[in-house]
């Protein structure tokens, strides 16, 4: 990768598109699964519980989305568009570490689950090089050895990511010794990159559009009204530091004059046809955010 491309990708969450920004959408797109409820599946691998309630900014290491799900997982989630697997401290990768490692070690939260949530546009280390180590070392059984299946970019990957974990771990835990082998274990199992592709025009955003159509509006030619309403949502929650869950959800929609569906009255001919043909393949479900079977 050159040097104008390693700027490119390791440029952050602000940037924007269609006007509202990345973690805005991310946002966005976790309360569109809340208001859908047991229609919105999950995610394979991170998630499979329904969406409570939605925080941004909310002050706590990992910030810039919280998402707490009914079986009591929390998402601790760092938006990041575009972002390259920088070796310094100061790099996106060397930021978003110190603040899972800090989270991890918040009392409390060892079990949130830290989720690095970028776009297509990040590096390819990242979305797949580091986000198959982190796969791999979480559902490897206990006693085995995942990092000598490792190929060359995932060893890579794999050397940088825990000599930005081992580096914090020491400051902040001001020991002169990182973690234990267990300890460590423990903090990557709790690690994860996910891709989410849901800027303006992205398959993530559509499948949000179409999840609302079949689930959520009462009135399908609202579907896009309603996505929209929701990315301001999510532009408030990142302004004012507040969380929402699905009944103020609903109150927006209200507000909005938005009708909600009623569950069990049949949906206008043909709006389901047209999920299954958008919908990604098994291999892409994941990579686009597709929360349907």
């Amino acid at each position: 990768m050159s040097t104008d491309e390693t700027a490119r990708s390791d440029s952050g969450g602000s940037a924007t598109a269609g006007g509202v920004d990345f973690q805005a959408r991310v946002a966005a797109w976790f309360a569109a699964q809340a208001l859908a409820g047991p229609a919105a599946a999950g995610v394979s691998g991170l998630y499979d519980s329904a969406v409570l309630d939605v925080s941004c900014e909310t002050g706590a290491p990992v910030d810039d989305c919280r998402v707490s799900l009914a079986d009591g997982v929390v998402l601790a989630l760092q938006a990041k568009r575009s972002i390259a697997l920088g070796t310094t401290a100061g790099s996106e990768l060397g930021k978003t570490v110190a603040q899972f490692v800090e989270q991890h070690l918040w009392s409390g939260h060892e079990h949130d689950r830290l989720v690095l949530v970028s776009s297509s546009d990040a590096a390819s280390t990242i979305t797949t090089d580091l986000a198959s180590v982190l796969d791999r070392l979480r559902e490897a059984p206990d006693g085995s050895s995942p990092e000598s299946l490792f190929n060359t970019k995932q060893t890579k990957a794999h050397t940088e990511f825990v000599r930005h974990v081992e580096r914090e771990w020491k400051k902040q835990t001001e020991s002169s010794a990182g973690p234990t082998g267990g300890q460590l274990r423990a903090l990557l199992a709790q690690c994860w990159v996910w891709v989410l592709d849901v800027e303006e025009g992205k398959a993530a955003e559509h499948n949000a559009v179409m999840l609302l159509r079949t689930t959520v509006v009462a009135d399908v030619d609202r579907a896009g009204d309603a996505w929209n309403a929701l990315m301001q949502v999510g532009v408030r929650l990142s302004k004012t530091k507040a969380s929402i869950d699905v009944p103020g959800l609903q109150r927006e929609f209200t507000r909005q004059r938005i009708g909600l569906a009623t569950p069990g009255l049949p949906r206008r001919r043909g709006s389901a046809d047209c999920v299954h043909r958008a919908e990604p393949g098994t291999d892409e479900r994941r990579a686009h955010g597709c929360s349907r079977p």
